[in-house]
């Protein structure tokens, strides 16, 4: 650990050498012997099972030099761990402010169960869980109670207008009663070959297909993933809206989402004119809007693109969406949406968070899909297959 690499972590210095420290974490992360929360040093304090040795010789006979040798063993792991949590929240720190990490720390500690172990703290664990989705190293999540409580409405009566539509003039008082906006999302899925075919969807590899809902200020209120690529977007949906089990956060009377040209335009489901120019590039490239028509979508893009922007930043920020690694299915379901918890925590307590802010600056910054389509939608929809999240 005596490396020049991570003092410019330990004195807080990335500049000029960020990326050779990070991928150099990434090799430390991945390391069997740092993996798991034992982070021994040649297996020291640990037997075969993985078991706290440390009392495991209670021979009266044993000299001195051995008890020293025990003294020594444990002081190096534990210097060597207490640096690995110095890497790891320095890892996660660069993806959140450090008041932010640390009122993390404390609400998941006291609000949602994570304990701390003999040999990591709370926010060891932390900090090693976001390194890893962060870059996409080996390692444990956080606990599932967590993405309950923030993957949900802010106001779940949708009693007020939201202060991003009611303080723009392009969209109040038209949009006045507009909650949020839904789409679906694709993530890259690690599936074994032989079960790949339901996966391979409009994206040409495997995928998971993701439903997401969001409100005006980037934040997730709903996410169902878990959805193999080839299901189609439409059918998603209405299983979220008609199936009671999935507890969607539904539209009160008079209140709708706004959703795009792919979805049924329902009650409380609000989509643009169809056979229309819609999408903000169409209106950059060519004319400005004309007729009432193009007037509306142009306005009803500008507003619905919230949910593409959500998406950007989430996808920004955690590298291991752009290259699942080889889990269990299950596992990659509840990293997508844990690290969607996270994307909200963020919003909510951190006031300089660098990834928002380049969103923030910029409000018609919409990025480009790391997984564009290469096969068209109609194809897809017409070849479905029973899905493992039918009911």
């Amino acid at each position: 650990m005596d490396d020049p690499q991570f003092n410019d972590i330990f004195n807080e210095d990335f500049d000029g050498n960020y990326d050779n420290v990070m991928n150099h974490i990434v090799e430390q992360i991945n390391y069997p012997s740092c993996e798991g929360s034992g982070a021994s040093v040649d297996g020291a304090g640990d037997d075969s099972n993985g078991n706290d040795s440390d009392n495991s010789n209670d021979d009266d006979d044993a000299d001195v030099d051995d008890d020293s040798d025990g003294d020594d063993a444990f002081i190096i792991r534990r210097h060597f761990e207490r640096k690995k949590l110095i890497i790891c929240t320095a890892g996660a720190i660069n993806m959140m402010d450090a008041t932010t990490l640390l009122s993390l720390c404390t609400e998941l500690e006291m609000r949602h169960g994570l304990k701390p172990s003999r040999r990591m703290s709370v926010i060891e664990k932390v900090a090693m869980f976001l390194f890893t989705i962060a870059v996409g190293a080996s390692n444990r999540q956080v606990q599932e109670r967590f993405q309950h409580s923030v993957i949900k409405p802010v106001d779940p009566q949708f009693m007020s207008t939201p202060r991003e539509i009611a303080m723009n003039p392009r969209f109040m008082p038209h949009f006045k009663n507009c909650i949020g906006a839904i789409d679906g999302t694709h993530v890259r899925a690690c599936i074994p070959s032989a079960n790949q075919i339901p996966f391979i969807g409009r994206k040409g590899i495997p995928t998971q297909n993701i439903m997401a809902a969001c409100s005006f200020d980037m934040q997730f209120m709903f996410v169902w993933a878990g959805w193999e690529g080839s299901a189609h977007d439409t059918r998603i949906f209405l299983e979220a809206i008609d199936n009671n089990n999935i507890k969607f956060p539904k539209p009160p009377e008079g209140k709708y989402y706004l959703v795009d040209a792919g979805y049924p335009n329902e009650y409380g489901y609000l989509g643009p004119y169809k056979g229309e120019r819609y999408h903000f590039q169409e209106f950059r490239r060519r004319r400005q809007p004309s007729g009432q028509k193009e007037v509306f979508n142009r306005a009803h893009s500008s507003l619905r693109n919230v949910i593409e922007r959500s998406f950007g930043v989430w996808k920004q920020r955690w590298k291991i969406l752009q290259n699942m690694p080889g889990y269990p299915y299950k596992t990659q379901v509840e990293i997508v949406v844990t690290s969607m918890a996270l994307h909200n925590y963020i919003r909510r307590r951190s006031q300089d968070d660098a990834v928002f802010s380049e969103y923030d600056r910029n409000p018609n910054l919409i990025p480009d899909d790391f997984l564009p389509d290469i096969v068209q939608a109609l194809v897809i929809q017409g070849s479905q297959r029973p899905s493992r999240m039918d009911f």
